[in-house]
């Protein structure tokens, strides 16, 4: 069994015991898993930050078509029939949303699908926030702190990339001592 599938059926077990995503906390084991997934992240969000052509980093959404504010829906509707999510500028994404499109954890089985006008990350069995601190070994507090946009000052560009990067790294120095 490999780590991924073993972290999979920790987490069902865990789950089974407390279906209450509010107060379900993971075990240590996953905590330690999702604290080196955590670290990848950060250094996916630090890449992408110092790209000019990389997506357009953006808290307030997984992932969808870069520039769909103010769009009515004819026009929303028109502009997502041809988008593909992607590494790059035609995207906006958060830091999830990344997580998801970069490639970097799909071995680990973190994936998205189509949710209505953008995509949501899918783990074991669940989307949503769910998948977020399921694959990331986070309870409710901790993906709040590292991943809501009204958690930070800045919630796009470049300066919010790095923000959330600089979090990560300080939330797995301080917290899960690695």
């Amino acid at each position: 069994m490999s780590i991924s599938e073993a972290f999979e059926a920790d987490v069902a077990e865990a789950f089974e015991k407390n279906p209450n995503w509010a107060t379900w906390e993971p075990s240590e084991e996953q905590r330690a898993v999702g604290a080196e997934r955590l670290m990848r992240l950060r250094d996916i969000l630090v890449a992408d930050a110092n790209n000019p052509k990389g997506a357009r980093f953006d808290l307030d959404g997984w992932a969808m078509p870069a520039g769909i504010g103010g769009m009515s829906w004819d026009e929303l509707k028109d502009h997502l029939s041809g988008w593909e999510p992607a590494m790059n500028c035609g995207t906006a994404a958060c830091a999830v949303g990344l997580a998801c499109l970069s490639g970097e954890f799909a071995s680990e089985k973190l994936a998205f699908h189509r949710d209505g006008d953008s995509i949501a990350p899918v783990f074991g069995g669940y989307r949503h926030w769910s998948a977020v601190k399921l694959f990331f070994g986070l309870n409710e507090k901790e993906a709040e702190h590292l991943f809501q946009s009204d958690s930070y000052h800045v919630a796009q560009g470049a300066e919010a990339e790095l923000a959330v990067a600089h979090r990560i790294a300080v939330f797995v120095r301080e917290y899960r001592n690695v």
